[in-house]
């Protein structure tokens, strides 16, 4: 019992400080699409009420998807539920724009007008 009290701790205080993302911006609400190759991307699903989904893709369609849950921010990092873990927290270099020239980077195209935002040092454009 004392180790699992011991190792509750480190997780307690990662998941702890977080504000639920709604609480403090709307900037970030949406559907943001990046792909990492020309046929494979990923979704960023974040509802006006701070729930949302992650989704994969290839070319043939919806690969896998995450169960609905609560987006938080901290630090200017985004955690998709309380503790997130493997590739389900983006750090925000970005809040989301309007591209006023195209853009492409990698395997993203934005076009002028269309919405972006930059996360962990990749381009998604607003759906």
């Amino acid at each position: 019992m004392k180790r699992y009290l011991l190792l509750s701790i480190p997780f307690l205080l990662f998941a702890c400080g977080k504000e639920p993302l709604v609480d403090v911006t709307s900037d970030m609400a949406g559907s943001w699409k990046h792909y990492t190759t020309a046929a494979d991307y990923h979704i960023i699903r974040i509802y006006d009420d701070g729930q949302g989904v992650l989704e994969w893709y290839n070319a043939d369609g919806l690969t896998k998807t995450t169960p609905q849950r609560e987006w938080y921010i901290k630090d200017n990092r985004i955690y998709f539920g309380k503790a997130a873990f493997n590739g389900e927290l983006y750090d925000i270099d970005e809040y989301p724009q309007t591209a006023a020239a195209e853009i492409i980077n990698g395997k993203d195209t934005i076009y002028v007008g269309e919405q972006y935002c930059i996360l962990d040092g990749s381009y998604y454009r607003g759906l």
